[in-house]
């Protein structure tokens, strides 16, 4: 089961926490992991730390030329079976601190950019009739809170284009669905992991009464790229430790 030998999976905004951590776990299923970041030198370092033949390439995934032009290189290369869309833009501010730059970053990182990798990505998973396509998300989508309303927009956005991917493409052979993630101990979050409160706080919503570990993001993300997956799509799958799931 989760056999991924011989599938070309691409992992975007990999160079580092969750994304690296799924790109991990892809490769040890037996995937070709191409690894994505903005910066080269960090994509090769990354794609140097999964090991199992991992490659890099480089590009902005808010560039829509460059992405459009990765992707045909990689139709070329390495047509693929697997794309995870995890690149996304973080900006934790309360209602009046938001500039509408800011809310406007936030939307083309986190809704526009991931569209059109995934469109783009799903033109040649539609004509070989497979492909599998997992949308990083947030617990802060469906989850409100007090600040981060341009945030949770966002991913609120991304989750409702999954499930519009999943019914546009599912009749081509391609599944779409979604990983919405809670609080993990990265290295984005190192400080809030520092702060007693915050801690005491997030420890006390979670079923399991803890953070999770960058490592455990992969289990998930795995079983909805394989095949053992093959009737799972549209959906939204919550690895956030039980805070979704009671008050």
């Amino acid at each position: 089961m989760f056999d991924l030998s011989g599938q070309n999976a691409l992992v975007t905004g990999a160079s580092s926490g969750l994304g690296l951590s799924i790109a991990r776990g892809l490769a040890a299923c037996g995937a070709h992991v191409v690894i994505n970041s903005r910066s080269e030198e960090n994509a090769g370092r990354a794609a140097e730390e999964v090991g199992r033949g991992a490659s890099a390439l480089a590009f902005d995934a808010t560039d829509a030329e460059a992405v459009t032009d990765a992707m045909k290189r990689l139709e070329a290369e390495r047509p693929l079976s697997i794309l995870v869309n995890n690149a996304g833009l973080r900006c934790r501010k309360s209602l009046y601190e938001y500039e509408l730059g800011d809310v406007d970053r936030l939307l083309r990182g986190n809704v526009t950019a991931p569209f059109h990798v995934a469109r783009e990505a799903s033109r040649g998973m539609t004509e070989r009739g497979y492909g599998r396509i997992v949308n990083i998300t947030s617990i802060t989508g469906p989850m409100a809170r007090a600040i981060d309303q341009a945030y949770g927009a966002s991913k609120s956005g991304l989750e409702a284009m999954t499930r519009s991917l999943a019914a546009a493409l599912g009749k081509k052979g391609v599944n779409v669905n979604a990983v919405a993630p809670g609080f993990f101990h990265t290295a984005p979050n190192d400080a809030l992991t520092k702060d007693p409160a915050i801690k005491a706080w997030v420890d006390g919503r979670m079923a399991l009464g803890r953070w999770g570990q960058p490592d455990e993001i992969k289990g998930g993300v795995v079983f909805l790229c394989s095949r053992e997956a093959s009737y799972v799509t549209g959906q939204t799958l919550f690895i956030d430790g039980g805070m979704n799931g009671h008050y």
